[in-house]
């Protein structure tokens, strides 16, 4: 059940300062600059006299800033002027090296003629370096992103949020079912393909905004022998996948973010059917089979503080493979899921609620089909009107499945069972972002220990960055043999090929097959299942004879194909 949550305008208040400052100091700073840049490009060059020069340091408690000082004469038809600006950015700064670079170079020049650059309406407005400094704009321009983004982002998403709350209380005073009450849970249903781009794309420009910099920062630590500094390339890095990453969800919410589903029934039923269709501007004989994927989800907050962030666990899914029927020179995709009637109901979202959500995937040329619709599914036991074949009885997914199945297992039959071997590079793609994700953590520590930073966070990183790269490593590495029959369970890990383990349990021991959900993983919206099999023993032990299985449907197909080849009851 929703929680009672507290004033909208808390929120809008607690976004004020964050928006003040970003948009405070784009006016008062980041514009300003930009303007004197364009118009100092018709500044006069004229001579001056350079009197002073000098360093200006700023000690403080955490870091010095450096200050470039500079005073000069020069004349403007006859009249003696006399001008202390150094560049187009006033104040003192650690960004870079421009004020200490500066600084010196005017020194070397002291009592000697430079140019300096003249405003031809203001004879009294001059500045020696005219150029726009990119490091300190774009340092500025991460405050800017930063606190203007998120405070004016906030703010937008209270005053939103105030007006959806105004009318789910009119349509609850009205005495209106609690599906009628949301106005997102209207049918037909919105793909939440729009706000999947542009929360990406927020969280891309904030990523940059703050990582950006450091591409002005890290060649002068280089220069100065801070090899490690190289590490902080990564940051960017992963700013230009975030930006490509966007790039592909803009060119997939183009091609059918405005497909609408169509429930049948609507609400979707617990402990009936949930269903429905979209059409899809393509022609039929050009699509493939398109999965679907059905869930009901839990979101909640884990951690606190900074740690604070929103999880989503999966308490029921089942894929299937959606029909396709022609419709002129589009496609009608429609999918069909009977529902057990144990599962919670959609609620309001909250702090911790559950919701339910239909996926729908398919390789095509260019943009994939990549479609997530949040739908209502409530306790009324209705049944659809046009039901056909359910999505997860499709013939054409029990075919993919012992497709996957063969390339996974590599069964074997033999006279008394079968044979099944789990080759190296299971899954790569997943171990090989573990790899690198864990390279980045070692990366840091590796920093640290080089820095000024405490020992016990550089040996943290280290330990839960060589952690991660080291567990990825065995997973990508190591194979996987099982023999199991009417003579029992033999099984051998190998690492490169070297036996590590191995194992043999009499055929009177083993009670039977089970299931065994190992964890899950998200990409985007879709939620993936991971799945093991193990052979419960008498003892109260067990024994794995299969892993590495990803979504239930395989894994309830793999657990049915095991029982039958190898004799063994299953749970």
């Amino acid at each position: 059940m929703a929680k009672k949550t507290g004033s909208p305008w808390l929120l809008f208040l607690f976004a004020l300062p964050f928006a003040g400052v970003g948009v405070g100091l784009l006016f008062f700073s980041v514009l300003p600059s930009l303007y004197e840049w364009q118009s100092m490009k018709s500044w006069q060059p004229v001579a001056a006299q350079l009197t002073h020069a000098e360093l200006k340091t700023h000690r403080g408690d955490d870091s010095d800033t450096y200050q470039a000082l500079a005073r000069y004469q020069y004349q403007m038809q006859g009249v003696q002027y006399q001008g202390d600006r150094v560049g187009i950015m006033s104040g003192a700064d650690n960004i870079g090296r421009w004020q200490q670079d500066r600084a010196y170079e005017l020194q070397r020049q002291l009592h000697q003629t430079i140019t300096v650059y003249v405003n031809p309406d203001d004879y009294s407005e001059s500045v020696i370096y005219p150029d726009l400094r990119w490091g300190m704009l774009g340092f500025k321009l991460v405050f800017v992103v930063v606190f203007g983004g998120v405070g004016v982002g906030l703010m937008i998403a209270t005053l939103v949020g105030r007006k959806k709350t105004q009318a789910r209380q009119a349509r609850k005073e009205a005495g209106q079912a609690l599906w009628l009450q949301e106005p997102d849970w209207a049918n037909p249903v919105s793909s939440g393909g729009r706000s999947g781009f542009y929360g990406l794309l927020f969280f891309a420009v904030i990523w940059n905004a703050i990582s950006m910099p450091l591409l002005f920062v890290i060649p002068d630590e280089v220069r100065s022998g801070n090899t490690p500094a190289l590490i902080g390339l990564l940051f960017p890095l992963v700013g230009a996948g975030l930006i490509v990453a966007a790039v592909v969800q803009f060119s997939r919410w183009r091609r059918f973010g405005s497909a609408q589903l169509t429930l049948d029934p609507w609400p979707g039923a617990i402990g009936g059917h949930v269903g429905g269709s979209f059409v899809v501007s393509l022609p039929h004989h050009e699509q493939p089979d398109i999965l679907v994927t059905l869930a009901c989800l839990r979101s909640y907050y884990t951690g606190s503080g900074k740690d604070r962030k929103r999880t989503e666990k999966v308490i029921w899914q089942k894929e299937g493979i959606a029909a396709q029927t022609p419709v002129q020179h589009a496609t009608r995709v429609s999918f069909h899921f009977s529902v057990p009637d144990n599962l919670p109901a959609s609620e309001l979202a909250d702090s911790d609620y559950h919701f339910w959500r239909v996926s729908f995937s398919a390789p095509l040329k260019g943009a994939d089909l990549a479609l997530d619709f949040e739908m209502p599914v409530f306790a009324t036991g209705a049944t659809a009107q046009t039901a056909g074949v359910e999505s997860d009885q499709h013939p054409a997914l029990v075919a993919r499945h012992e497709q996957q199945l063969d390339q996974l297992l590599n069964a074997r039959q033999l006279p008394d069972g079968v044979a099944l071997y789990f080759d190296y590079f299971r899954n790569p793609l997943g171990k090989f972002i573990g790899i690198v994700f864990g390279a980045v953590f070692a990366g840091a520590g590796l920093f640290m220990w080089n820095s000024d930073a405490p020992a016990f966070m550089a040996f943290i990183f280290s330990l839960i960055g060589g952690g991660i790269v080291v567990g990825c490593l065995y997973a990508l590495l190591n194979s996987y043999t099982v023999k199991m029959g009417s003579r029992g369970i033999y099984t051998e890990r190998r690492i490169l090929g070297v036996l590590v383990r191995k194992r043999l349990v009499q055929p009177d021991q083993v009670r039977y097959l089970t299931l065994k959900k190992n964890g899950s993983s998200q990409t985007g919206a879709k939620t993936t299942e991971h799945f093991v099999i193990d052979a419960q023993l008498k003892d109260g032990g067990k024994i794995r004879v299969a892993e590495s299985l990803n979504g239930r449907g395989l894994a309830e197909q793999a657990l049915e194909s095991l029982a039958l080849l190898s004799g063994f009851a299953k749970q």
